[in-house]
């Protein structure tokens, strides 16, 4: 007698072909996707293939039960470009790799091939996005610069063409500021908030050569009307003004032309912090003035700013009131964040702790920016009990912003943001104030 076994039937192809599974991606060529499967007998493999633009993968391959997994990736002609064995936790693969625009293909596979099981398999794809600001090109109007001199100490220089930076005598120092203001939000050409800043370039034409200068952060908002003695006798690196230590340090000479600076750190830390974009005070540290042209000079000399990003993946702020949570620290009696409801029916929730007897005021509004917002604010203890809401109780010009006034015990509390019956969606900020 003659037994014959049948080995079980492979849920998915083994070669790096148009035969592998698909991974559909929740954005088309970025975003997250899924799969699973079997590894039926061993040395199983499985394939699985997805099409990505440039950016970052990540992936995760789990496998059930303690499998022990091991994650191979493919370029598009199938050679192997990536492999991991323990990279996630236990004895999951994991691997996060820079990709070009293309098709890979990903193997699943189990230690040395010597395991049967089930697995789960999970990609996530951050794009790589370039936007260029720029006044007046493609609608952008967010550029304000001026320059104050120890000369004329309380006049402004709103829309003069030319800034200038020099140490001059006597104390009558020139002294640049700069700013590019809504950088971030949902809106064409703006940088989604939870983005992470990969390259950023500062360019502009200088018309005089001169000596080197210092770009430090504004620590302090201003406007065009900003003079010399309004600062008090000009900006002051101190950590009140403007930073002490400086993101930018030009060449020690700076030529007359294009000039290219990089100012990845100021705009990796305003990607962490939008509201505390002020621009910039662009410094002397020698008598050889410095001059370029402004925002208010014909377009082709205007400064612009280029970004290079990684764009987030699906919602930056957990929808319920538990640890998950997004913190906001309030150690200093106040916390502004700005985020936004990617679709209708969106929920933002923060969570703080006071550790004593503590009045807050807590403001939710539309931003000004992209769709219009009319927010809906609610406020839940430690338990995730909703304690108190407010739709309209707040100031501006649209009447629909939310304010809630309350005086909390200690413990851990969280605050959803939300709009009005879940309509709406877009760009919103919220501050919550100690009330002194």
């Amino acid at each position: 007698m003659t037994i014959t076994v049948n080995a079980p039937a492979d849920d998915h192809d083994e070669a790096t072909e148009d035969t592998a599974t698909l991974i559909t991606l929740t954005g088309g060529d970025t975003g997250t996707g899924s799969a699973s499967g079997t590894f039926k007998i061993t040395g199983d493999r499985d394939m699985f293939r997805l099409t990505v633009s440039d950016g970052e993968l990540s992936i995760n391959l789990d496998g059930i039960n303690g499998l022990d997994t091991s994650l191979r990736v493919y370029d598009s002609t199938g050679t192997e470009i990536a492999s991991n064995d323990d990279g996630g936790p236990g004895f999951s693969s994991a691997l996060t790799i820079d990709f070009s625009a293309g098709t890979y293909y990903i193997s699943a596979g189990s230690f040395n091939d010597a395991s049967t099981g089930d697995f789960t398999i999970d990609v996530a794809h951050r794009a790589l996005v370039t936007s260029t600001f720029q006044q007046g090109v493609d609608g952008y109007a967010g550029t304000q610069d001026t320059y104050l001199t120890g000369d004329y100490a309380n006049s402004t220089y709103d829309d003069w063409t030319i800034a200038k930076i020099d140490l001059a005598g006597s104390g009558k120092h020139e002294h640049t500021l700069l700013q590019f203001d809504s950088l971030f939000g949902s809106g064409t050409g703006q940088i989604p908030y939870g983005s992470e800043i990969t390259s950023a370039t500062l360019t502009f034409y200088v018309s005089n050569s001169g000596d080197q200068f210092t770009m430090h952060r504004m620590l302090t908002n201003w406007d065009n009307n900003a003079t010399f003695n309004s600062f008090g006798s000009g900006i002051q690196a101190d950590g009140i003004e403007a930073m002490i230590t400086p993101d930018v340090t030009s060449a020690s000479y700076v030529s007359s032309g294009w000039t290219d600076l990089d100012v990845t750190a100021s705009l990796a830390a305003w990607a962490t912090a939008p509201e505390s974009n002020f621009g910039w005070a662009m410094l002397p540290t020698d008598t050889n003035s410095v001059q370029f042209y402004t925002s208010d000079n014909v377009s082709y000399w205007v400064p612009r700013i280029s970004v290079d990003y990684l764009s987030p993946n699906g919602d930056l702020h957990s929808n319920t009131p538990d640890a998950t949570a997004t913190p906001l620290d309030l150690s200093s009696g106040t916390a502004t964040t700005l985020g936004t409801f990617e679709a209708a029916g969106d929920r933002d929730l923060f969570q703080f702790t006071v550790t004593q007897s503590t009045t807050i005021t807590i403001d939710l509004g539309w931003t000004g920016a992209g769709s219009f917002v009319d927010t809906y604010l609610r406020l839940y203890d430690g338990a995730g009990t909703q304690i108190a809401f407010d739709d309209d109780g707040g100031s501006g010009t649209s009447g629909l912003n939310s304010r809630l006034t309350i005086t909390l015990g200690p413990g851990t509390y969280f605050v959803s943001a939300g709009s009005f019956a879940d309509g709406d969606s877009g760009d919103f900020v919220m501050n919550l104030s100690v009330v002194q």
